[in-house]
C-alpha cells in the first residue's frame, strides 16, 4: 500500500451560518434560503411574501468529505427511515448537479421527500446540499478500503462501518459497504486469553499462528512485503484449529474462508483484508492451474487494472496482507499428484512465496508440542486430552476483542514513538532473528523468507508486551515459535535448501533408476570403453560406464551431451534451475565438465566452448557438443575415468 498523507482541515465556522434559533440556515446562488430544522429540511423562495416549504423528513449534514488524497469530494448525511432504520450515505459532489439522481437515491434509501424535481429537472433538497458552504461543516476522510486509513497510522477501518481511531484522529467514513472485513467481537479479553492465547502455549504451532494474525497490519508500518504460510498434514491433526484460533483474533468462524474461487474473487476477498490477515483452509479444494498465479497475486499485493462500462480504467486493488492456509498437501504435492508422471514444475520462486510449514509437531500429538496433564502412556487419554485442548481454542467463545486491544496498542505505540523507531526495532530483532537461525549462507530467495518468519516473530512479541495474551506467555515465546515453524520448513522438502539436496539425489540415481534408457559401456583398464549392450531404438538419455557390465548400479561414470543433461534436469529437477544444481554437484566433486588450457598450460574447470571428446567414437557422441560426466560420490577411480573422457 502506498503512503498518503493527511492535511489540518480549515477551521469550522458553523455558528456563522446559524440563525438566532441555532438552525442552520444558508442560501443558494439564487437568493432561496434553507433551514435544516429538527425535522426536517425547509426552503423559501427568493420571490417576497415566500414562506417556507417542508423539502424532506429530518436529515444531518455530518461533514464534508474527501480522500487521503484530497479528490472525490463529498458531503455526508444522515437520516432514518420510516422504519426508524438508520442510513448512512456520501453523496458525491459531482453528484449535486445531477438532481433527479439524488432524488431517486434518497427516496430508495428511505428518506421521505415531499417537493420533487420539477420540469426543469431542478431538484431543491439537491440545490440545498450543494449550497452548504464548505466552512459549515467539519471534514472527514471518505475511504473505500478496509485498514490504516493514511500513514498516520492512527485509525483503522473494519467492514459495516466500523472505525477504530485514536483521540485526536480525523474523523473517517467508508463510503463502500463491502470495503474490508467486518470485526466481530463477543466475550471479554480475559475469556479469549483463558480458551485461546493459554492452551496455545502447548503448541509451538498455534503460537505462531496467533503472531501470524498480528503481524498483518504490521506490514505496511514496517514496509514489508505480504507473505503466505501453509501448513499441510494429516487430517485431524489441529491444522483448522490453528485457523480458528488465528480468526478470533478479529472475528469469528466466518473469517476463515476457501481456495474453491476464480482468480478474481481472491482478488476481492484480499483487497477486503488490506492490513489484516487472510485464513484459507482446504487448498485441495482450489483450482491448481490457478493457484500459483494466486499465491503471487497475493504476495505481489495488486490486483490487475480493469476497464469500467464506459471504457476507462479502473485503479488496481491493492492491499498489505499475510495469508495463512492448511491442507493435508503442499502445493509442490498437488502438483506432483495432479501431473501424469507423478512430477511437476515447482520453482524456487513459488516455494518462498508459498511457505509450507508440516504441521505434524513430531510428538505424537499432531501440531501439540506438549498437553496441560502431562502426556502419558495410555494413547486413549492423549488423544481425549488433545482433541479437547484444540475443540477449546476453536470455540469461539470470545472473538475480535483480542484484535481491537492490539490495533489500539499499536496505533498508540506508533503515535507515541514514530514508525520510524519501531522500524529501526524491528531492523534490530530481524538481524537477531538471522543470527540464531544461522542462515548467512542462505541464497536471497530464502533469506526473503526468514524476514516473514521474523516479521511474525516481531508482531507475536508486540503481543506480549502490549500484554494481549495475558500473563502466560512469556517474552521471547512467539521469538521461539516462529524459530520452531522456520526450523520445520528449512527441514521439509518443501524449503528450496532442501529442495535441492532432493534433487542432488535424484540426479545422481538416475543413472540407476533409468539405466534401461542409457547406452552401455564396460570399464577397461587404461579407461577404454567397450560396448557391452546395443544402443536403444530410442535417444539415449546418456552413456553409461559400468564396472560390472551385469550390474547397473556399479556405474563408474554417466556421460551425458548438454541437450541429454538438461532432458534428465527437466526429469527430476522439480523446477531447480540447472545452473543452481551443476553449481552443487561440481561442489560435490560429482560434475566434471570440459577443461581448457591458459596461457600458463594450468587446467581450470569450463563452462563455455566445444569440446572434442577423446572417446567420441568409442562412445558413440559423434563430433562436437559439451560434455557433462556425471560421476559417484568420493569415487576416485571415476574421476579418472571422466577426467580421461572428456
Amino acid at each position: 500500500m502506498s503512503e498518503t498523507k493527511t492535511k489540518a482541515p480549515m477551521p469550522i465556522e458553523a455558528d456563522a451560518y446559524k440563525n438566532a434559533e441555532g438552525i442552520l440556515t444558508v442560501q443558494d446562488s439564487a437568493g432561496n434560503t434553507y433551514e435544516n430544522r429538527s425535522d426536517g429540511v425547509y426552503k423559501k423562495d427568493a420571490k417576497p411574501g415566500s414562506s417556507f416549504v417542508k423539502l424532506c423528513d429530518a436529515l444531518e449534514l455530518v461533514a464534508h468529505t474527501r480522500t487521503v488524497e484530497g479528490d472525490d469530494w463529498g458531503i455526508w448525511i444522515k437520516f432514518n427511515d420510516a422504519d426508524g432504520t438508520p442510513h448512512d450515505l456520501v453523496l458525491p459532489r459531482k453528484l449535486l448537479t445531477q438532481g433527479r439522481r439524488v432524488e431517486e437515491l434518497l427516496q430508495a434509501s428511505g428518506l421521505h421527500v415531499y417537493v420533487l424535481s420539477g420540469n426543469s429537472g431542478k431538484c431543491p433538497l439537491a440545490e440545498f446540499l450543494n449550497a452548504v458552504p464548505m466552512d459549515a461543516l467539519p471534514r472527514a476522510v471518505s475511504v473505500t478500503h478496509g485498514g490504516f486509513v493514511s500513514d498516520a497510522f492512527d485509525c483503522f477501518v473494519f467492514g459495516d462501518n466500523q472505525v477504530l481511531s485514536l483521540p485526536g484522529a480525523e474523523r473517517v467514513t467508508p463510503t463502500s459497504a463491502d470495503c474490508a472485513a467486518v470485526l466481530t467481537e463477543k466475550g471479554t479479553l480475559e475469556e479469549w486469553q483463558a480458551n485461546v492465547a493459554t492452551p496455545a502455549l502447548h503448541s509451538k504451532r498455534l503460537m505462531f499462528g496467533l503472531s501470524v494474525a498480528l503481524a498483518a497490519p504490521l506490514l505496511q508500518i514496517l514496509d514489508l512485503p505480504c507473505g503466505t504460510f501453509h501448513l499441510n498434514g494429516t487430517s485431524g491433526d489441529g491444522k483448522s484449529s490453528i485457523l480458528k484460533a488465528a480468526a478470533s483474533v478479529y472475528g469469528g468462524e466466518e473469517r476463515v474462508t476457501g481456495w474453491d474461487k476464480t482468480k478474481n474473487g481472491f482478488e476481492a476477498v484480499a483487497a477486503r483484508h488490506n492490513n489484516q490477515p487472510l485464513i484459507i483452509d482446504e487448498l485441495g479444494q482450489g483450482d491448481l492451474d490457478a493457484l500459483d498465479k494466486v499465491a503471487y497475486q497475493l504476495n505481489n499485493g495488486v490486483g490487475r487494472d480493469r476497464m469500467t462500462r464506459n471504457a476507462t480504467l479502473r485503479k488496481a486493488a491493492r492491499w498489505s496482507l499475510i495469508a495463512l492456509s492448511a491442507g493435508e498437501f503442499s502445493l509442490s504435492e498437488m502438483k506432483r499428484q495432479k501431473s501424469r508422471n507423478g512430477r511437476a514444475h515447482t520453482a524456487t520462486g513459488e516455494r518462498v512465496r508459498f511457505i509450507c510449514i508440516p504441521c505434524d509437531a513430531g510428538q505424537g500429538l499432531g501440531v501439540l508440542d506438549s498437553l496441560p496433564g502431562g502426556v502419558t502412556d495410555d494413547k486413549a487419554a492423549n488423544d481425549e486430552q488433545r482433541v479437547a485442548l484444540l475443540a477449546r481454542v476453536s470455540s469461539f467463545k470470545a472473538t475480535g476483542v483480542a484484535g481491537r486491544d492490539y490495533l489500539m496498542h499499536l496505533m498508540q505505540d506508533v503515535r507515541k514513538h514514530g514508525r520510524e523507531a519501531l522500524k529501526k526495532q524491528y531492523r534490530e530483532f530481524e538481524e537477531d532473528f538471522i543470527a540464531l537461525v544461522g542462515c548467512g549462507s542462505l541464497a536471497p530467495t530464502e533469506r526473503r523468507v526468514i524476514r516473514h518468519f521474523a516479521a511474525v516473530a516481531f508482531a507475536g512479541e508486540l503481543g506480549i508486551d502490549y500484554g494481549m495474551f495475558g500473563t502466560e506467555w512469556q517474552k521471547n515465546d512467539a521469538f521461539d515459535a516462529a524459530i520452531a515453524c522456520f526450523e520445520a520448513w528449512r527441514d521439509s522438502e518443501e524449503s528450496p535448501e532442501r529442495h535441492r539436496e532432493r534433487v542432488i539425489e535424484l540426479m545422481l540415481e538416475a543413472p540407476y533408476a533409468y539405466s534401461a534408457e542409457f547406452l552401455k559401456f564396460e570399464y577397461q583398464t587404461g579407461g577404454y570403453c567397450d560396448t557391452v549392450e546395443p544402443p536403444p531404438n530410442r535417444t539415449p538419455m546418456g552413456r553409461l560406464v559400468l564396472r560390472d557390465k551385469e550390474n547397473a548400479a556399479s556405474w563408474l561414470a554417466a556421460i551425458f551431451l548438454r541437450q541429454e543433461f538438461e532432458e534428465l534436469l527437466r526429469r527430476v529437477g522439480d523446477g531447480e534451475s540447472k545452473a543452481d544444481v551443476v553449481e552443487k554437484l561440481i561442489e560435490l566433486d560429482c560434475l566434471i565438465l570440459p577443461v581448457k588450457k591458459k596461457p600458463d598450460a594450468k587446467e581450470e574447470p569450463s563452462r563455455k566452448g566445444q569440446i572434442q571428446p577423446k572417446a567420441n567414437n568409442d562412445l558413440g557422441l559423434g563430433r562436437g557438443g559439451r560434455v557433462y560426466v556425471l560421476v559417484p560420490f568420493n569415487d576416485q577411480e571415476a574421476q579418472r575415468l571422466a577426467r580421461n573422457v572428456i
